[in-house]
């Protein structure tokens, strides 16, 4: 089981820190039987420092995650939501418009959450506060575990939501670039092949139609090159 694998990874890496969030996926069923596995490479989870380090409860992203989807409540997790519509539009036979992923359904947003794998170069802290500076530095130092838990999860896509730049020279990306005005690049991780895809976070303060519009071009045309099913 994939997820079994990653929380034996994480068992041996979090060994000597305080505070670090395991990551993964939602629905284990669900990713491996998606059309496109797709896994979103983020900054770092929403986990503030509390005033004392004796009150911090450990707590991992997956499970976070359905609780959303139980409930069907965004709130201040808005990013959930976008990432949810994209996922959704990625994997039908035909990419949707906005209305119907965004919009209309919440069922939609909560199928498109279920297939996604998720993980954080940073493992604690930040919530949006994180210095560029921390984020380069743990891309370079835990390279070992973020690349480890690309490769367990095998996707055929890496969202890399406002991290391409953190990664590109520790990976030694090399940027192809895109008719629809991204780049991306394919990298070999330890025997497993997949696309990198760079992409504005999903909680970036732009219009979230003009990023459906963006993703949804980039993903139709690494479709149409034959890049990803």
């Amino acid at each position: 089981m994939i997820q079994e694998q990653l929380d034996r990874l994480y068992k041996l890496k979090k060994q000597g820190r305080v505070r670090f969030v395991n990551c993964g996926l939602v629905n284990e069923d669900l990713y491996s039987n998606a059309r496109t596995k797709v896994l979103w490479l983020l900054k770092d989870p929403n986990d503030p420092e509390p005033d004392d380090i004796k009150d911090w409860k450990p707590w991992n992203l997956p499970e976070q995650i359905r609780v959303n989807i139980k409930e069907k409540y965004w709130a201040r997790r808005i990013m959930w939501k976008v990432v949810g519509a994209l996922t959704y539009g990625m994997q039908q036979s035909d990419f949707p418009p906005f209305r119907t992923c965004y919009d209309s359904e919440a069922m939609n947003i909560c199928n498109g959450l279920g297939m996604i794998g998720v993980t954080n170069l940073k493992k604690s802290g930040g919530g949006g506060s994180s210095k560029n500076i921390e984020i380069l530095t743990v891309a370079r130092e835990d390279i070992d575990l973020w690349t480890e838990e690309i490769r367990i999860m095998a996707p055929h896509i890496v969202i890399c939501g406002g991290i391409y730049g953190y990664i590109k020279k520790p990976l030694g990306l090399f940027d192809k670039l895109l008719q629809a005005g991204g780049r991306y690049a394919i990298h070999n991780f330890d025997g497993h092949q997949c696309i990198l895809l760079d992409m504005h976070h999903p909680a970036y303060r732009v219009s979230v139609a003009l990023m459906f519009a963006f993703f949804k071009d980039c993903i139709e045309e690494l479709r149409f090159k034959g890049l990803i099913p």
